[in-house]
Order: C-alpha cells, then sequence, then structure tokens
C-alpha cells in the first residue's frame, strides 16, 4: 500500500496498526503510521507500552485486581493479559473508559491521602446505596464515583 508505506496518516483511531517490514505492530496512537526505522519501532513500542503502563498505575493505585479492572471496564476475562502480549490492542471506547478511570483516581488522589484511597474505595457508602466506590467502579458506573467524589470535595459527606 503506498499511502501506508509513504508514511501518512490513514486513518485517525484510538487504536492503530503501524506496519513494518510485513509485521503489524499494535499501539495505542490516534493515527497510523508506517514505522520507517529501528528509531520508529523504538517509538511504537514506546506507545504501546504507554497502555499497558496505564493498566498497571490503575491496579496498583486504586487496589483493583485485573478481574475488577476487566469488569469495569465492560471487557471480556482475559483481553487485559492480551493486551500485555501484544496480541491485541484496547478498542476506542476501551480506551475512553481508561481515561475516564485515569481522571478518577487522579480525582481521587486529590481528594484523598494516598494512604487512604484504596480504604475509601473498598469501605461502602451509604451514598452508594451501601455498595464500596469500587463496586461502583466494577459496574462501570464510574459517574457515580465521581459524583461522590464531587460532593466530598464541597464538605457536604465524608
Amino acid at each position: 500500500d503506498a499511502v501506508r508505506d509513504a508514511g501518512v496518516d490513514l486513518f485517525p483511531a484510538v487504536v492503530a496498526r503501524c506496519c513494518r517490514g510485513g509485521r503489524v505492530i499494535r499501539c495505542s496512537e490516534t493515527t497510523c503510521i508506517a514505522a520507517r526505522s529501528a528509531r520508529d519501532d523504538e517509538m511504537v513500542a514506546t506507545r504501546c507500552r504507554t497502555f499497558i503502563d496505564d493498566i498497571d498505575r490503575l491496579e496498583a493505585d486504586l487496589g483493583l485486581t485485573e478481574p475488577e479492572l476487566t469488569s469495569a471496564l465492560g471487557i471480556a476475562a482475559g483481553t487485559i493479559e492480551r493486551w500485555r502480549r501484544g496480541q491485541a490492542t484496547p478498542t476506542h471506547e476501551t480506551r475512553q473508559r481508561l481515561d475516564q478511570l485515569a481522571a478518577l483516581r487522579h480525582h481521587l488522589y486529590e481528594t484523598f491521602h494516598p494512604d487512604d484511597v484504596v480504604a475509601w474505595l473498598h469501605e461502602p457508602h451509604h451514598c452508594l446505596e451501601c455498595l464500596a466506590p469500587a463496586e461502583s467502579l466494577q459496574a462501570g458506573r464510574f459517574d457515580r464515583v465521581e459524583a461522590l467524589l464531587t460532593v466530598i470535595d464541597d464538605g457536604i459527606f465524608t
């Protein structure tokens, strides 16, 4: 494909495939660009690693297991493991959910002391119908946890 070989953007997408030497390298990037050198291969690998780093950070900082994170993202069991092995990349929708969860993580760490974040996420809260915020996340209800954090930030609840 002459357009791909020329290294021009083919289409905007969160999940892009960058081709070089007949190999397909998947990465979490907004455009598809052909890797034309070893340096390009290294940059693509770095971009691919970025969303895996995000997953690792979310698991560690939020105290979520891989199955809990899989549930929160609304993806099939084993998907994160396929990402780690480089066999797949997040879809556009999943990448958006990862970004939402990363933003929520940031909000949590602005609201609470770092030592208190994981404990708060796993304690039932009356504003969430006695569910723990982590359970709301697993149900894909990031909005409910975000709303609760906003109320806490405003000084209404603790």
